[in-house]
């Protein structure tokens, strides 16, 4: 699946509004197919299997406190939602 195919695709189920009488409509493929021919071709294709650990990335790039704080409420919120999905029903 291609780039556009992927954007339209998410904006279509974000957006509740019919993109093809949007009235900029035809500006933003324009616009968006002209940014997508400066891109390199495989060089922009992200691959994780890679990269860096993204968490040894963000670690990096954070002060300590706050990655600590960013991922203690990260592992919070893992508990909760595995909590919620098996107290659901079937």
């Amino acid at each position: 699946m291609s780039k556009y195919t992927k954007c339209y695709k998410s904006l279509e189920a974000i957006l509740t509004i019919d993109l093809d009488t949007a009235p900029a409509n035809a500006d933003f493929l324009n616009l968006f197919f002209q940014i997508q021919v400066l891109e390199n071709g495989e060089e922009s294709k992200f691959d994780p299997r890679k990269y860096k650990n993204v968490l040894a990335e963000f670690e990096h790039l954070l002060s300590p406190g706050d990655f600590k704080r960013i991922v203690k409420e990260f592992h919070h919120q893992v508990k909760l939602l595995l909590k919620e999905v098996l107290n659901s029903q079937d």
